[in-house]
């Protein structure tokens, strides 16, 4: 889910936690600014969210967008209390901690977050898994071709992973990306067999 449709699923996550606590008022949709992807109002609470989206959502990113939102507000004086809210696919419980510490809202599709406002506090963790990065290892790059190649080398002879990676000059976590690559079923096991010719 990215950009629009995290803030849909987000936005309708956000009203169901509400309506589920007995605020069942209906957002307003207000004018937005240029750094926000909406800007949503509850006029009977007298809140007011400046809703930004980010697929994932790290502690640093947490310190930036409080920082940011703070200097915004610097000498502003507001008629409802604005609230910054962040819309995630993935939030981690460091990040989590770091929204509560700052008091900024955040929900994460699976409805983990933190929302507070006067008379309101919403506060959730449940562990999940976090997103796998996209790599741009390809198993076909001459780079990715060097741990065949050292296998067979010393065939059959077994290697360890930190031995391997040493010896075609790549990191651990290399080693391990390309196996999984190269293994994609779990319990899978690698052999390889080379016969001589003519046999």
């Amino acid at each position: 889910m990215r950009g629009q449709g995290i803030t849909e699923a987000g936005l309708r996550k956000f009203k169901d936690i509400l309506r589920a606590a007995g605020i069942a008022e209906e957002f307003r949709s207000l004018d937005c600014p240029a750094d926000y992807s909406a800007v949503i109002g509850l006029p009977r609470e007298r809140v007011c969210f400046l809703v930004i989206v980010k697929p994932v959502l790290y502690p640093h990113q947490v310190n930036q967008l409080a920082a940011r939102y703070a200097q915004q507000r610097h000498g502003r004086e507001e008629r409802q209390d604005q609230r910054l809210l962040v819309l995630t696919s993935y939030l981690s419980k460091s990040a989590l901690d770091l929204c509560v510490e700052l008091g900024v809202c955040v929900l994460a599709e699976n409805g983990n977050g933190y929302i507070r406002f006067e008379r309101f506090l919403y506060e959730k963790f449940v562990h999940q898994k976090a997103p796998e990065r996209n790599s741009p290892i390809s198993i076909f790059s001459a780079k990715a071709s060097r741990l065949p190649r050292a296998m067979l080398a010393r065939w059959p002879a077994a290697w360890n992973q930190s031995e391997l990676a040493r010896s075609i000059g790549v990191s651990p976590g290399y080693v391990s990306t390309l196996v999984r690559r190269m293994l994609p079923i779990s319990g899978s096991t690698l052999k390889i067999a080379v016969t001589k010719r003519g046999t």
